[in-house]
């Protein structure tokens, strides 16, 4: 049996650190990328998708949005949707109640429950808190669902791995962080966080997507899968004129898509526009923001500091005396 484990959509985010233009380019293309999960899962013969939380960034998506994604599960009705409420989206179960949900759709409420489909048990629960209390039957393939964080690192949404040692469980699915990572329960099962579906911000950098199960194959695979990636790069550019700190960035942007977004921060001593190279950089990916972390960004907001660096560009024509007495001029000020 073929499953696919997902969560942390977030869909309806609002996305607004993009601009208007693009943050309403995004939340399209969230929910473009489940809907090719969807496809991905009929194409695959997937028998469930799994969402372990947070398919909605709120509690109360707005109807619309609802009325799509229910539309997007229906598309397949022999595919079963077995969904999870999370810590985002810990209300939808009452907006999702007042919609005709699809015959293939499955949400869990608080109470732990059990499903069966094609002989493999799933449990899943929507509670912040697991507490498993059942005792899955040795000969069947056993998945547990929760959203959450193992435990010790958050004392909500709670997950403790001890309790689930011994419970002939195979696979725990989990949502909550948004990065792909897995690790054993015990001799027979193991975990994992399958990552959220796409970046949203500069927190979720690197590649996204969803494991793929095969229960009769034992196999675990991650699946990237994500429209855009998300990259956060710093550069050095000490002793950089604009044009130097251009190539270098350049230079550092080699596994940049022009498809993705990134963040640039600038370290070192250097006196440079970061909106300027920003406004250059454009072209080379979707979105760019460049911050300015040097020396000279430190000292920003100091008047009398300013005040000497602008008097000392008007009467120093020659770069590499200016840098140093800006160098020794700002130390001097500071101590």
């Amino acid at each position: 049996m073929k499953i696919i484990h997902t969560a942390d959509l977030h869909l309806g985010s609002a996305l607004t650190a993009f601009g208007a233009d693009k943050a309403a380019e995004r939340r399209r293309e969230l929910v473009g990328t489940f809907s090719r999960l969807a496809d991905y899962a009929h194409e695959s013969g997937a028998a469930a998708v799994l969402i372990c939380g947070d398919l909605f960034d709120t509690a109360y998506p707005s109807p619309a949005l609802v009325k799509e994604v229910l539309g997007i599960i229906a598309r397949y009705a022999d595919i079963f949707y077995l969904i999870l409420c999370g810590n985002h989206d810990k209300n939808a179960k009452d907006v999702l109640s007042l919609e005709n949900l699809p015959d293939n759709a499955i949400l869990f409420d608080e109470t732990l429950k059990r499903i069966r489909i094609c002989g493999v048990s799933f449990w899943g629960t929507s509670a912040a808190e697991l507490n498993f209390n059942a005792s899955p039957d040795p000969d069947e393939y056993n998945i547990v669902m929760a959203h959450g964080t193992l435990k010790g690192a958050n004392e909500n949404y709670d997950i403790d791995l001890r309790q689930l040692v011994g419970k002939n469980i195979d696979y725990l699915a989990l949502g909550h962080y948004h990065t792909h990572n897995e690790g054993n329960i015990d001799n027979r099962g193991i975990w994992s966080y399958c990552g959220c579906l796409e970046s949203r911000g500069f927190d979720e950098c690197g590649t996204k997507g969803f494991v793929e199960l095969d229960t009769e194959e034992g196999s675990l695979n991650f699946v990237p899968f994500s429209e855009r990636n998300a990259h956060y790069l710093t550069v050095d550019v000490s002793g950089l004129d604009a044009a130097g700190a251009y190539e270098k960035i350049v230079k550092n942007m080699s596994q940049v898509r022009t498809k993705d977004f990134v963040k640039v921060v600038l370290t070192g001593e250097a006196e440079l526009s970061a909106k300027q190279l920003e406004e250059n950089l454009k072209s080379k990916c979707y979105y760019i923001v460049v911050e300015d972390k040097t020396g000279a960004a430190d000292i920003a907001g100091n008047d009398l500091v300013e005040e000497f660096l602008s008097q000392l560009m008007s009467v120093c024509g020659d770069e590499k005396k200016r840098r140093t007495a800006a160098r020794c001029g700002v130390e001097a000020l500071t101590e």
